[in-house]
Protein backbone atom coordinates (compact mmCIF):
# COMPACT_ATOMS: atom_id res chain seq x y z
CA UNK A 1 0.00 0.00 0.00
CA UNK A 2 1.46 3.36 -0.59
CA UNK A 3 0.96 4.67 2.90
CA UNK A 4 2.78 2.16 4.03
CA UNK A 5 5.99 3.06 1.34
CA UNK A 6 8.65 5.29 2.16
CA UNK A 7 10.46 7.44 -0.19
CA UNK A 8 14.14 6.54 -1.16
CA UNK A 9 14.87 10.40 0.79
CA UNK A 10 13.46 9.37 3.75
CA UNK A 11 14.93 6.11 3.84
CA UNK A 12 18.46 7.07 3.45
CA UNK A 13 18.09 10.20 6.21
CA UNK A 14 16.76 7.87 8.41
CA UNK A 15 20.18 5.51 7.64
CA UNK A 16 22.24 8.11 7.89
CA UNK A 17 21.14 9.90 11.26
CA UNK A 18 21.54 5.90 12.81
CA UNK A 19 25.12 5.74 11.05
CA UNK A 20 25.71 8.99 12.64
CA UNK A 21 24.41 8.52 16.25
CA UNK A 22 21.57 11.16 15.83
CA UNK A 23 18.43 11.08 16.54
CA UNK A 24 15.99 9.91 13.92
CA UNK A 25 12.98 12.25 15.11
CA UNK A 26 15.33 15.25 14.43
CA UNK A 27 14.59 17.61 10.93
CA UNK A 28 16.64 17.17 8.18
CA UNK A 29 17.90 21.03 9.16
CA UNK A 30 18.40 19.65 12.69
CA UNK A 31 19.97 16.66 11.77
CA UNK A 32 22.53 18.31 9.78
CA UNK A 33 23.00 21.00 12.75
CA UNK A 34 23.82 18.66 15.06
CA UNK A 35 26.26 16.96 12.54
CA UNK A 36 28.50 20.19 12.40
CA UNK A 37 28.04 20.59 16.36
CA UNK A 38 29.23 16.89 17.36
CA UNK A 39 32.34 17.77 14.79
CA UNK A 40 33.33 21.02 16.27
CA UNK A 41 32.40 19.48 20.12
CA UNK A 42 35.20 17.12 19.44
CA UNK A 43 37.62 19.80 19.52
CA UNK A 44 40.11 19.61 23.01
CA UNK A 45 39.65 23.79 23.12
CA UNK A 46 36.69 24.43 25.77
CA UNK A 47 36.24 27.87 23.67
CA UNK A 48 35.18 25.83 19.97
CA UNK A 49 32.75 23.12 22.16
CA UNK A 50 31.43 26.41 23.97
CA UNK A 51 30.87 28.32 20.59
CA UNK A 52 29.56 25.11 18.69
CA UNK A 53 26.59 25.18 21.53
CA UNK A 54 26.36 28.94 21.16
CA UNK A 55 26.14 28.28 17.39
CA UNK A 56 22.43 26.59 18.05
CA UNK A 57 21.16 28.80 20.09
CA UNK A 58 18.49 29.97 17.35
CA UNK A 59 17.29 26.35 17.72
CA UNK A 60 14.15 25.55 17.95
CA UNK A 61 14.38 21.61 17.40
CA UNK A 62 13.95 19.93 20.58
CA UNK A 63 15.96 16.74 19.05
CA UNK A 64 18.15 19.13 18.62
CA UNK A 65 18.71 20.54 22.15
CA UNK A 66 18.26 17.00 24.17
CA UNK A 67 21.38 15.50 21.67
CA UNK A 68 22.91 18.59 23.10
CA UNK A 69 22.37 18.49 26.75
CA UNK A 70 23.46 14.96 26.37
CA UNK A 71 27.03 16.24 26.24
CA UNK A 72 27.43 19.38 27.04
CA UNK A 73 26.56 19.24 30.91
CA UNK A 74 28.95 15.96 30.79
CA UNK A 75 31.66 18.36 30.09
CA UNK A 76 34.46 19.29 32.51
CA UNK A 77 35.01 23.21 31.60
CA UNK A 78 32.17 25.40 32.97
CA UNK A 79 32.26 27.73 30.06
CA UNK A 80 30.28 24.87 28.22
CA UNK A 81 27.97 24.35 30.72
CA UNK A 82 26.78 27.76 30.84
CA UNK A 83 26.32 27.23 27.11
CA UNK A 84 24.51 25.05 27.32
CA UNK A 85 22.03 27.16 30.17
CA UNK A 86 21.82 29.94 27.68
CA UNK A 87 20.92 27.49 24.72
CA UNK A 88 17.93 25.85 27.07
CA UNK A 89 16.74 29.36 28.29
CA UNK A 90 16.47 30.79 24.36
CA UNK A 91 13.85 27.87 23.87
CA UNK A 92 11.30 28.01 26.45
CA UNK A 93 10.12 25.55 26.22
CA UNK A 94 8.90 22.70 29.44
CA UNK A 95 11.19 20.49 28.15
CA UNK A 96 14.32 22.38 28.04
CA UNK A 97 12.70 23.92 31.75
CA UNK A 98 13.26 20.01 32.50
CA UNK A 99 16.33 19.66 32.00
CA UNK A 100 17.06 22.99 33.73
CA UNK A 101 15.96 21.82 36.81
CA UNK A 102 17.38 18.12 36.17
CA UNK A 103 21.13 19.69 35.45
CA UNK A 104 22.54 23.04 35.58
CA UNK A 105 20.65 24.21 38.70
CA UNK A 106 22.63 21.29 40.95
CA UNK A 107 26.04 22.32 39.08
CA UNK A 108 29.18 22.04 40.85
CA UNK A 109 30.24 25.33 39.48
CA UNK A 110 28.69 28.99 40.99
CA UNK A 111 28.62 30.35 37.62
CA UNK A 112 26.29 27.73 36.10
CA UNK A 113 24.01 27.71 39.23
CA UNK A 114 23.85 31.67 38.88
CA UNK A 115 23.11 31.57 35.02
CA UNK A 116 20.40 28.51 35.38
CA UNK A 117 18.82 30.07 38.51
CA UNK A 118 18.60 33.67 36.73
CA UNK A 119 17.17 32.04 33.62
CA UNK A 120 14.69 30.06 35.75
CA UNK A 121 13.57 33.34 37.75
CA UNK A 122 12.15 34.46 33.89
CA UNK A 123 9.84 31.19 33.20
CA UNK A 124 6.28 30.87 34.25
CA UNK A 125 6.12 27.37 35.26
CA UNK A 126 5.15 27.11 38.54
CA UNK A 127 7.73 24.53 39.60
CA UNK A 128 10.57 26.98 39.50
CA UNK A 129 9.57 28.29 42.92
CA UNK A 130 10.42 25.66 44.81
CA UNK A 131 14.01 25.32 42.32
CA UNK A 132 14.97 28.92 43.62
CA UNK A 133 13.90 28.58 47.09
CA UNK A 134 16.37 25.54 47.45
CA UNK A 135 19.20 27.91 46.10
CA UNK A 136 18.46 30.53 49.14
CA UNK A 137 20.70 28.47 50.92
CA UNK A 138 23.26 28.05 48.39
CA UNK A 139 27.22 28.55 49.34
CA UNK A 140 27.88 31.40 46.95
CA UNK A 141 26.50 34.41 47.71
CA UNK A 142 25.21 35.57 43.66
CA UNK A 143 23.05 32.37 43.58
CA UNK A 144 21.55 33.07 46.99
CA UNK A 145 21.19 36.78 46.09
CA UNK A 146 19.51 36.16 42.96
CA UNK A 147 17.13 33.06 43.66
CA UNK A 148 16.05 36.04 46.25
CA UNK A 149 15.46 38.50 43.64
CA UNK A 150 13.85 35.56 41.32
CA UNK A 151 11.28 34.92 43.73
CA UNK A 152 10.43 38.89 44.66
CA UNK A 153 10.23 39.37 41.02
CA UNK A 154 7.49 36.42 40.48
CA UNK A 155 6.01 37.49 43.38
CA UNK A 156 5.91 34.52 45.33
CA UNK A 157 5.00 35.23 48.59
CA UNK A 158 4.81 31.58 49.89
CA UNK A 159 8.60 31.88 49.70
CA UNK A 160 8.76 34.46 52.29
CA UNK A 161 9.35 32.36 55.34
CA UNK A 162 12.75 31.23 53.39
CA UNK A 163 14.23 34.55 52.55
CA UNK A 164 13.26 36.20 55.69
CA UNK A 165 16.43 34.05 57.37
CA UNK A 166 18.75 36.17 54.09
CA UNK A 167 18.35 39.07 56.84
CA UNK A 168 21.05 37.42 58.87
CA UNK A 169 23.56 35.71 55.98
CA UNK A 170 26.81 36.24 56.58
CA UNK A 171 27.34 38.04 53.43
CA UNK A 172 26.25 41.89 53.32
CA UNK A 173 24.65 41.52 49.54
CA UNK A 174 22.70 38.40 50.01
CA UNK A 175 21.45 40.70 53.33
CA UNK A 176 20.96 43.45 50.59
CA UNK A 177 18.97 41.42 48.43
CA UNK A 178 16.81 40.08 51.08
CA UNK A 179 15.63 43.41 52.20
CA UNK A 180 15.22 43.99 48.08
CA UNK A 181 13.63 40.84 48.04
CA UNK A 182 10.51 41.62 51.55
CA UNK A 183 9.98 45.07 50.60
CA UNK A 184 9.03 43.90 47.11
CA UNK A 185 6.78 40.77 48.50
CA UNK A 186 4.84 43.23 51.07
CA UNK A 187 6.02 41.77 53.80
CA UNK A 188 5.05 43.85 56.45
CA UNK A 189 5.86 41.23 59.25
CA UNK A 190 9.69 41.92 58.80
CA UNK A 191 9.68 45.43 59.57
CA UNK A 192 10.57 44.75 63.33
CA UNK A 193 13.98 42.48 61.95
CA UNK A 194 14.50 45.28 59.40
CA UNK A 195 14.51 47.65 61.69
CA UNK A 196 16.97 45.85 63.81
CA UNK A 197 19.30 45.99 60.84
CA UNK A 198 19.68 49.38 60.65
CA UNK A 199 20.36 49.76 64.29
CA UNK A 200 22.77 46.77 64.44
CA UNK A 201 24.24 46.12 61.20
CA UNK A 202 27.86 46.94 60.44
CA UNK A 203 27.20 47.88 56.75
CA UNK A 204 25.99 51.18 55.78
CA UNK A 205 24.70 49.32 52.16
CA UNK A 206 22.45 46.60 54.40
CA UNK A 207 21.33 49.77 56.39
CA UNK A 208 20.28 51.92 54.06
CA UNK A 209 18.91 48.86 51.95
CA UNK A 210 16.87 47.89 55.35
CA UNK A 211 15.94 51.99 55.60
CA UNK A 212 14.43 51.78 51.85
CA UNK A 213 12.35 48.36 52.06
CA UNK A 214 11.01 50.26 55.69
CA UNK A 215 9.76 52.70 53.42
CA UNK A 216 8.12 50.57 50.98
CA UNK A 217 6.37 48.93 53.70
CA UNK A 218 5.07 51.59 55.35
CA UNK A 219 6.23 50.72 58.13
CA UNK A 220 5.64 53.55 60.60
CA UNK A 221 6.27 50.83 63.84
CA UNK A 222 9.76 51.09 63.33
CA UNK A 223 9.99 55.31 63.76
CA UNK A 224 11.38 54.69 67.36
CA UNK A 225 14.31 52.86 66.03
CA UNK A 226 14.98 55.53 63.04
CA UNK A 227 15.03 58.48 65.10
CA UNK A 228 17.30 56.88 67.31
CA UNK A 229 19.47 56.20 64.89
CA UNK A 230 19.50 59.10 63.05
CA UNK A 231 20.33 60.97 66.19
CA UNK A 232 23.44 59.25 66.20
CA UNK A 233 24.19 58.49 62.45
CA UNK A 234 27.05 60.05 59.73
CA UNK A 235 27.46 60.09 56.56
CA UNK A 236 25.53 58.76 53.77
CA UNK A 237 23.06 56.53 56.13
CA UNK A 238 22.17 59.46 58.04
CA UNK A 239 20.72 60.99 54.60
CA UNK A 240 18.94 57.84 53.79
CA UNK A 241 17.27 57.99 57.60
CA UNK A 242 16.15 61.28 57.23
CA UNK A 243 14.49 60.13 53.99
CA UNK A 244 12.63 57.28 55.49
CA UNK A 245 11.82 59.13 58.63
CA UNK A 246 10.33 61.96 56.32
CA UNK A 247 8.35 59.74 54.28
CA UNK A 248 6.85 57.68 57.41
CA UNK A 249 5.70 60.44 59.29
CA UNK A 250 4.33 62.04 56.24
CA UNK A 251 2.69 58.40 55.82
CA UNK A 252 1.81 58.48 59.84
CA UNK A 253 0.35 61.85 60.11
CA UNK A 254 -1.44 62.08 57.16
CA UNK A 255 0.98 64.30 54.59
CA UNK A 256 2.67 66.53 57.56
CA UNK A 257 6.33 66.92 57.02
CA UNK A 258 7.20 68.28 60.71
CA UNK A 259 10.08 66.57 62.23
CA UNK A 260 10.64 69.14 64.69
CA UNK A 261 11.50 67.96 68.31
CA UNK A 262 13.02 64.50 67.29
CA UNK A 263 16.57 66.77 67.24
CA UNK A 264 17.12 65.96 63.14
CA UNK A 265 18.54 69.50 62.11
CA UNK A 266 18.00 69.39 57.70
Amino acid sequence: MESLRRRPLQVGLALLLAWAGLPASASPEGAKRLGVFQSAFQNPSAEIREAAVDDLVDAEDLEVCKHVVADVFKDSESVVAQAGVRLLAKVRNKACLDWLLQYPVKSENAQVRYLTVEALGRAEDPRVNEALEARLTDAHWLVAATAARGLAERKSADSLPKIRPLLQHKDLRVRVSACDALAALGDTASSKELARLVAEDKEWRVKSAACDALKVLKATDALSVLRSQAQKAEGRIKDDLRVVIRALENEKEGGEDDLKGYGIQY
